[in-house]
């Protein structure tokens, strides 16, 4: 009888000895969850942070657009009324230089239109890059 409950007695603490070797197991799966959860939702702000510049930027390029073709519309309107005006000395000194004023100004425009259009390309490769991110997360 001494033997049958040593032998009962054994493989209790061996079962003992798994379930909390499974418990630890289940802790630790639970832990990495966890972190991987929260890299999730870091890697969810920083992609709605990149979604929110880049949206910015459509618009910032948008309106630099909108503003170089009103300026290239006025060039083009101050040639024609240069052209017009070829008679007049100080007249057409005053046109000739609107015009190179409104060159530069259009020069400027587009060079911030070329600008915005490299940042809005660098969201959107960020925005990617978080995506594809996301993805292996």
């Amino acid at each position: 009888m001494f033997g049958m409950r040593e032998m009962m007695g054994g493989k209790e603490r061996q079962l003992q000895a798994e379930a909390q070797t499974l418990a630890q197991k289940v802790a630790e799966a639970e832990s990495r969850q966890a972190a991987l959860n929260d890299r999730l939702r870091g890697a969810e702000d920083r992609e709605g942070k990149l979604k929110e510049q880049l949206l910015q930027e459509q618009e910032r390029a948008k309106a630099a657009l909108e503003s170089y073709e009103a300026l290239s519309e006025q060039v083009e309107q101050a040639q024609i009324e240069r052209d017009l005006a070829l008679g007049g000395g100080a007249d057409r000194q005053a046109l000739e230089k609107k015009i190179e004023e409104m060159k530069e100004a259009q020069i400027k425009l587009e060079r911030d239109l070329s600008e915005s259009k490299a940042r809005e390309a660098e969201r959107a490769s960020e925005l990617k890059e978080r995506e594809t991110e996301l993805i292996t997360v």
